[in-house]
Parts: structure tokens; C-alpha cells; sequence
């Protein structure tokens, strides 16, 4: 997931577990300034272009749902 917001960008990954005592869930978090829109990119892996991309507004709670 790639979330930009002026000229910055933010880079988050899903990890979908590495042993039996993994406990992180599918959830990032973004702690980014008030300010201007911002735009998220989802991407997979091996596919150069995002799968969903979308604007939203600072402090707002987005959820997006991707299912191959």
C-alpha cells in the first residue's frame, strides 16, 4: 500500500504471517499530518500498477477490501 500526501509517500506491507505465533493482522496504519487529501495505491505482488487506487481525506478511517 502506497498512501501520498504532497510530496511525501508512505510505504506499508501486509505480512501474512511467518510461524505459528505471528499475531499481526492484515491492518496498516498510517499516521500522517493533517493537511491535504491524500492518495492510496494497492498494489500486489509482481503486478507494476496499482489494483485499487483511491483519495481520501486526513483522519479518516478508509477500509478497502481486495479479493482475487
Amino acid at each position: 500500500m502506497v498512501v501520498s500526501q504532497d510530496s511525501l509517500e508512505y510505504i506499508r506491507q501486509v505480512d501474512e504471517g511467518s510461524g505459528s505465533t505471528y499475531q499481526n493482522g492484515p491492518v496498516l496504519h498510517f499516521g500522517l499530518p493533517s493537511g491535504d487529501d491524500i492518495t492510496l495505491e494497492l498494489y500486489i505482488p509482481g503486478d507494476p500498477e496499482p489494483v485499487i487506487t483511491s483519495t481520501a481525506i486526513p483522519r479518516s478511517l478508509i477500509r478497502l477490501s481486495f479479493i482475487e
